[in-house]
């Protein structure tokens, strides 16, 4: 029964999320986007309010645009330090996240346990600290 239950839900979560995109996609602008958007989230989580959503949705957006249209005119000549989660593997990036096709100087790079969220929480965070104070 157990299994039924949790199959249950993540049948409907996966068909919200499914009908969630189809919508987006059919959308004419990015504005009727975020108009979606922000109204199936603050449905779940009625203490996020929409205008706020759609501000966080399009900042994301902008930056993650911004990142993919930059072309940097030189290399950077210092040396660079990368500390990243174990649980970034999935992201399926190069070992030093390309920074040595935009450093001219050394990229040392230090992956420590957690993912995204909690390589710099509790006793991670200590690690991450010690590796950036023998770094510097």
């Amino acid at each position: 029964p157990i299994i039924l239950v949790g199959y249950g839900f993540y049948h409907r979560l996966f068909l919200s999320l499914f009908q969630l995109k189809g919508s987006m996609l059919e959308a004419s602008s990015i504005g009727e986007r975020l108009e979606i958007m922000a109204k199936a989230v603050s449905n779940h989580y009625p203490s996020l309010k929409p205008e706020e959503l759609k501000i966080a949705a399009m900042s994301h957006y902008k930056k993650l645009l911004a990142a993919h249209e930059y072309t940097p005119s030189d290399k950077l000549a210092e040396p660079v330090l990368l500390v990243k989660a174990e649980g970034s593997a999935e992201l399926q990036l190069a070992h030093d996240y390309q920074l040595s096709e935009v450093c001219s100087g050394q990229v040392e790079v230090h992956t420590v346990p957690g993912n995204h969220y909690s390589f710099i929480i509790d006793e991670n965070a200590q690690h991450v600290a010690d590796i950036i104070k023998n770094w510097i």
